[in-house]
């Protein structure tokens, strides 16, 4: 039997689909995989911030076109790219429990985070990092930077004015560069963003083998966190542009959903959390209502 998994072509999203073609392997030894490397406009343009080219969606349309036309059969995401809609012609089948949640930062050696001086620039592409990090060290900047994890390491070594960049540590992990990591905020409080470190399969909706396949590979608890957030998000209507972060834990039956979210100027946020039985979509939908109802508050003041 013949699988063709599409992936993205940078170092890390190359790595993830080996994380995927060896669990496949485990499960079906007689399987020939082919990983399909397909370009996506955000690999092609990494100097233009992400809201200014189309959200996270830049990383996943390529590879959801070549799902549709039947290039590929499986494509391998990091769940946090992928945007609240999607395609009726496809359909997320398969989670991977991540290595980490959590966001951490590279510094520059004989540098720590705790003594940081007043106006250290820490760069990140992200407007939830910048605003979570607004809430617990207001005294640093943030800079924006754009690149694959290899060429941000480069860009710190380059710019001297900058003390450091954030990043997840699940992909540092995976690239096995964990070595270089300074400081690891607890997810808890500094809320990954929704899917962090999750690997995610997506397939033609219909496709059964190929969901088959998804569904072998996927951690049952990983399955409920993601679909939670992945509902939040839909209901939010979220994808890179604003600063929102979830940290979703399962404790028995029981899903625990912390949450952030700033306004688009950074100046204000706000923080909630629930908790409810697995299934209880009611429930679910309260909460990211909450916080749907806040950011149109926040929209009708501007």
């Amino acid at each position: 039997m013949q699988l063709r998994l599409g992936t993205r072509g940078s170092a890390l999203a190359r790595k993830q689909a080996d994380i995927v073609s060896s669990l496949l392997h485990a499960h079906f030894p007689n399987m020939d995989i082919n990983v399909v490397v397909i370009k996506t406009s955000g690999d092609l343009d990494q100097l233009s911030p992400l809201s200014q080219i189309g959200g996270k969606g830049v990383f996943i349309k390529e590879l959801e076109a070549a799902l549709i036309d039947r290039q590929i059969d499986i494509a391998v995401h990091s769940f946090k790219d992928i945007t609240s809609s999607m395609p009726e012609a496809l359909v997320l089948a398969g989670y991977l429990t991540p290595e980490s949640r959590a966001d951490v930062v590279i510094l520059k050696p004989g540098l720590r985070f705790e003594t940081l001086p007043p106006d250290s620039i820490l760069a990140t592409g992200s407007v939830r990092r910048q605003a979570l990090l607004k809430q617990i060290a207001p005294y640093l900047k943030t800079i924006g930077i754009r690149g694959n994890v290899q060429n941000r390491l480069d860009k710190l070594a380059m710019m001297s004015e900058w003390s450091g960049i954030i990043l997840s540590e699940a992909g540092l992990i995976r690239l096995g560069l964990e070595g270089r990591i300074s400081h690891r905020f607890e997810p808890f409080l500094f809320y990954p963003a929704p899917g962090q470190g999750v690997i995610a399969l997506q397939c033609r909706t219909g496709d059964a083998k190929s969901v088959r396949y998804c569904e072998s590979v996927t951690d049952p608890t990983q399955k409920i966190i993601s679909t939670v957030e992945f509902n939040f998000l839909k209901t939010v209507g979220f994808d890179c542009r604003l600063p929102l972060g979830l940290y979703t834990t399962l404790a028995g039956e029981e899903v625990h959903v912390k949450g952030f979210v700033a306004n688009a100027h950074l100046s204000e946020a706000y923080e909630d959390r629930t908790h409810f039985q697995v299934g209880d979509n009611t429930a679910a939908a309260e909460f990211a209502n909450r916080f749907l109802n806040w950011l149109r508050s926040r929209h009708d003041e501007s």
